[in-house]
């Protein structure tokens, strides 16, 4: 039976992908160039392939910070004044950005009432802590579990296990993990053994056969049909 709902933070509360979109709009424009849709599609492109080897224990997040930028820009072939901190940029933005997942207050309202709600994720922990409390969303988790302070990530068993020590059960019937990320969530999910419930927010209709969740919803309201 479950109790305790862990749900990932980034594109599955708050819309990572529009707010790089809208930062980096701002810093190319503000440097002489047009940003468009095949350029933001290249950064996430890049940015996803930075936290997949991340995920998989290759890099850290300080090399991802060190690192995306510069390979992006070669990517897309432009040059951004070297004064210019793109990453710092960037970073300053997210942690600004409050651009919410259609449905994320209801849902979070509705799991709150019957289930204890922790989020985990992967994500700088001043940049999660300051969007976490301007959203005003604190009142609905019972707890938060950021890979920068566990000292593992998702989607290894070590952060799982501090999860559960800290929440107090070890029973995997307890527990179901809501998020985006195929690698980082719904791997994490079925390396400790829990549910799973993948939100589908890219709308992918074929997944790779070794892929296995338990639910998987297209819209956040869709998760009250399970739990």
């Amino acid at each position: 039976m479950i109790k305790y709902i862990l749900i990932d933070f980034d594109n599955t509360l708050l819309d990572f992908d529009k707010a790089s979109s809208e930062i980096l709009k701002s810093v190319f424009e503000d440097n002489g160039f047009i940003y468009n849709k095949e350029m933001h599609a290249k950064f996430l492109e890049v940015n996803d392939d930075f936290w997949n080897a991340h995920e998989e224990g290759k890099i850290t997040v300080e090399y991802i910070r060190q690192n995306r930028f510069k390979v992006f820009f070669e990517k897309i072939g432009v040059k951004i004044n070297n004064n210019v901190d793109v990453e710092q940029i960037f970073r300053n933005g997210v942690s600004k950005s409050l651009i919410k997942i259609d449905g994320a207050d209801e849902i979070l309202r509705y799991l709150s009432d019957k289930y204890q709600v922790y989020i985990v994720s992967n994500g700088v922990a001043f940049t999660q802590y300051n969007r976490i409390e301007k959203t005003g969303w604190n009142k609905y988790f019972s707890g938060i579990f950021l890979s920068e302070e566990v000292g593992f990530q998702k989607p290894f068993k070590e952060f799982f296990n501090y999860c559960f020590e800290k929440i107090g059960s070890f029973d995997k019937e307890d527990y179901i993990i809501i998020g985006d990320s195929i690698n980082s969530d719904i791997q994490g999910g079925n390396n400790v053994g829990i549910k799973t419930c993948l939100f589908n927010k890219k709308q992918i209709s074929e997944f790779p056969k070794e892929t296995n969740f338990n639910y998987k919803v297209n819209n956040l309201l869709e998760i009250k049909n399970i739990l």
